[in-house]
């Protein structure tokens, strides 16, 4: 039955976190196929905890923890696909089917000594190691057995969100609770596999930012660099350090940067919507907003600059729906220790009367 559970669970943890594949496919479908990958793990995990944070307040079971997952990626196959998407689908089947010779490919380019099939290398033994330190030892430092992982286990065993959440944002504990309730158990190593996973996606994040900026070598280049330090290796397998929120970070900055060089809307919201995540993540999400406050400081500064003396509407309007989409993001804590606090009052004047 452990097997069963751990199966079950696993099974569902890679469900929630691609259930936003299809919308993320459609709604940036200009964006490359590599940073879909940690865009829709991002998305996914983010839009997955902040659905339990909130419907925690009244009641958490594994229905309602698998309400998101369904849900989102029942819409997304619902929804229709644009010409784009429908070319990266052809493409995804397409590799499926020759990954045998991508395999033979890569062990030539091994051979041959071409950079990216190295690096393709370190970063599969990086994986494994960082998988083998996930799936060995349970939870481990004080941060994470206090906070992250204790928080994850009062949702589970009391069913809810209580005024003992509190003090941490809770995307981790959410996560985790996520796992618990769908495994039907407290399984610490199934779930230290979130911090893994959010790892390898800031792995290719970073990749994918420096090939925006430097190419495609530049890219390979900031792949390596981030698997070959040995602090990020150290604490890769670790809830409750800054690597999670890192990955929104790098997604934060690819999304600005696309929205700075062609004032797309869609790259705006996107970018507040992921600024308001890492936020959501770890404090240090701040900074995210700040920086990306700049970046947009900037474009206005620029447009001034080069004889554009009033933004056009869509910018107001890009502006604004990053402000509500931060807010979104924000708003889940606030009102979850907002409704805490007047069932405390409540309680306290009926013990009172």
């Amino acid at each position: 039955m452990v097997v069963i559970a751990w199966v079950w669970g696993f099974a569902w943890l890679v469900i929630a976190s691609l259930c936003l594949w299809s919308v993320a496919k459609r709604w940036l479908a200009d964006s490359p196929v590599a940073l879909r990958w940690p865009l829709t793990v991002g998305l996914s995990l983010g839009g997955l905890t902040l659905w339990m944070a909130i419907v925690g307040l009244w009641g958490l079971n594994v229905w309602a923890a698998l309400a998101f997952p369904i849900v989102a990626g029942g819409t997304g196959i619902l929804l229709p696909q644009t010409r784009s998407a429908q070319r990266t689908q052809r493409y995804l089947v397409l590799s499926a089917n020759s990954a045998l010779s991508a395999v033979k490919n890569w062990l030539s380019g091994l051979r041959r000594g071409e950079m990216t099939a190295w690096v393709i290398l370190a970063g599969l033994a990086a994986f494994l190691v960082v998988l083998g330190q996930s799936t060995y030892y349970p939870f481990i430092g004080d941060d994470e057995i206090s906070r992250y992982a204790y928080y994850a286990r009062l949702v589970f065993v009391r069913g809810r969100v209580t005024d003992e959440v509190r003090g941490y944002p809770v995307f981790m504990p959410m996560a985790y609770a996520y796992v618990f309730f769908v495994s039907g158990k407290i399984a610490e190593q199934l779930a230290r596999l979130i911090p893994a996973l959010l790892s390898a996606m800031t792995v290719i994040a970073t990749g994918a930012l420096g090939a925006r900026w430097y190419g495609m070598r530049g890219g390979w280049a900031a792949a390596f660099a981030l698997i070959a330090t040995p602090l990020y290796l150290r604490w890769s397998p670790d809830g409750y350090v800054d690597i999670a929120s890192a990955l929104y970070f790098a997604l934060c900055a690819y999304a600005g940067d696309v929205w700075l060089e062609g004032r797309e809307r869609k790259w705006a919201v996107a970018a507040g919507l992921l600024a308001g995540l890492a936020l959501w993540t770890k404090q240090p999400g701040f900074f995210a907003l700040a920086c990306l406050g700049l970046v947009f400081a900037w474009g206005i500064v620029r447009d001034w600059m080069s004889g554009r003396r009033h933004p056009r509407p869509d910018q107001w309007r890009a502006a604004r729906n990053l402000i509500i989409l931060i807010h979104g993001d924000l708003a889940p804590d606030a009102r979850r220790d907002h409704v805490i606090e007047i069932g405390n009052h409540r309680a306290a004047a009926t013990r009172g009367a």
